[in-house]
């Protein structure tokens, strides 16, 4: 049986079995990237085949969590731009700067997607 312990930028892959005295033993097997959702395993480490579809599995509901993430952000979008404009009129002079420039970024992107449509 897989485990998937989540750290900072990575979710390790541990092998969880019982060894001959009963106890349950965990094995390094490897890590998936939370950035990329590139398995990476341990050298000499092999899966068995449930283990390959446990792992698959695994890597799919990051994809689709990732995505609900995305899809939530930009339907929130509306009303994290109002909070921010709300913000922006006590904000320090830095970030002043960082949100005026992620909002013409922002713009200079519609502007080519509307361009190119």
């Amino acid at each position: 049986m897989l485990l998937f312990l989540s750290q900072a930028q990575t979710l390790r892959i541990v092998r969880a079995a019982k060894n001959g005295a009963g106890k349950t033993e965990r094995t390094r097997v490897g890590q998936i990237s939370k950035s990329t959702l590139v398995k990476t395993l341990n050298k000499g480490v092999s899966l068995s085949p449930d283990e390959t579809r446990q792992l698959d599995g695994v890597i799919d509901v990051m994809k689709r969590g990732a995505e609900a993430r995305r899809q939530s952000y930009a339907l929130d979008f509306p009303e994290i731009t109002r909070q921010t404009m709300e913000y922006f009129e006590t904000a320090t002079a830095p970030e002043r700067e960082m949100i005026a420039s992620a909002v013409a970024e922002a713009m200079r992107k519609i502007r080519k997607f509307e361009k190119a449509g």
